[in-house]
């Protein structure tokens, strides 16, 4: 039945219900704060630096830095993880492919394959992994 003008619109108020988010008061913060991501983490000799920007049971981002000559250890990911380049330029190589990158381009590397992300000067990369679910039925 359509509103006439001698039937008002009746509004009907619902109350929302806030979902419950496994959320910690610090890192709600840390959330809303603006980052410059190639200053997430500063470079060390001769290692490989990561931080974990957000880690959630669904996926996470990190932020990795790696000094000149260090690889990244070859393995295979149960997730596809985008690999964001924030600084340099690196090799991703993908089930025996190997695919330059610079800043600011980025890549997805597929779960279930062989991957290694190496340079051989320093570089900055941030690794976003989304857990879609169909993973676990594998």
């Amino acid at each position: 039945m359509l509103a006439t003008e001698s039937q008002p619109v009746r509004w009907r108020i619902r109350k929302s219900v806030k979902p419950k988010i496994d959320s910690d008061p610090a890192q709600d913060a840390q959330r809303a704060t603006v980052y410059n991501a190639a200053h997430v983490l500063e470079y060390t000799a001769n290692m490989v630096v990561t931080r974990k920007i957000l880690n959630k049971t669904t996926g996470s981002v990190t932020a990795l830095a790696c000094d000149a000559g260090v690889a990244i250890d070859e393995k295979i990911s149960a997730f596809d993880t985008l690999v964001l380049v924030l600084d340099g330029t690196v090799e991703v190589r993908i089930d025996h492919k190997t695919h330059r990158l610079g800043t600011g381009q980025c890549i997805i590397m597929p779960a279930h394959f062989r991957n290694l992300i190496r340079s051989e000067a320093r570089f900055k990369v941030m690794m976003t992994v989304i857990k879609s679910g169909y993973e676990n039925s594998i």
